[in-house]
């Protein structure tokens, strides 16, 4: 597998729905560890309400983001089956974010990796 060229890979958003799908699912990765960093943080102040809430909102986010990049590894995989085809990047692409979307949903509490698990075998 070719290494992860951040620059390229910017480059080349939109030009297809896996490289899309993968960056919905790294997306979701960093909602979730944001999330993490404000409840944690919310034991060490005096009102941790406001951190609760931002808590909530990355998690909620992030929740949004994997949900999107299942989606479009989902309908990636349909189009190829139909016939499409994918090529052998657009695969590589679609089984990362199918492997970031698990590890997305087992970050958040492990609620519905059943599908993201079945999408990455």
């Amino acid at each position: 597998m070719p290494s992860f060229d951040p620059p390229s890979f910017l480059a080349q958003r939109g030009s297809s729905t896996s490289h899309e799908a993968f960056s919905l699912s790294l997306l979701s990765v960093g909602a979730v560890i944001i999330s993490y960093f404000h409840s944690t943080s919310a034991s060490d102040e005096p009102f941790p309400s406001n951190s609760l809430r931002e808590e909530e909102k990355y998690r909620q986010l992030g929740e949004a983001f994997v949900d999107g990049s299942l989606a479009l590894v989902k309908g990636s995989l349909v189009l190829a089956q139909v016939g499409q085809g994918l090529s052998e990047q657009n695969f590589q692409f679609l089984s990362l974010a199918a492997g970031m979307s698990l590890l997305t949903k087992c970050l958040s509490g492990g609620r519905g990796y059943a599908e993201a698990l079945l999408l990455a075998r």
